[in-house]
């Protein structure tokens, strides 16, 4: 959804490692443990009380962020498929 980090959340994340590969780097991306189009696929909303909690991410690389975010588009497409909503 829009809006899916708050600034806490981003501040939150500043100057840790990232989860995935270790490094940091100048602006660290706030992450969402459980990718939010994963927990919608799975249970058919998204916890937006839960999803703007500092808990709920952890810092990422912007470019672990960006892999990760081509992974999810790639998910999304999928499912949607799987699940006849996609004319493709």
């Amino acid at each position: 959804p829009a809006n899916a980090t708050n600034s806490a959340q981003r501040s939150s994340v500043q100057g840790k490692p990232c989860v995935t590969c270790g490094q940091t780097a100048p602006k660290m991306v706030a992450d969402h443990k459980k990718q939010l189009v994963q927990e919608y696929y799975e249970t058919g909303t998204i916890d937006k009380k839960k999803m703007k909690t500092v808990e709920a991410v952890q810092p990422q690389c912007p470019s672990c962020s960006a892999k990760q975010g081509a992974e999810a588009s790639r998910y999304s497409k999928a499912q949607k498929k799987k699940n006849g909503l996609s004319e493709e």
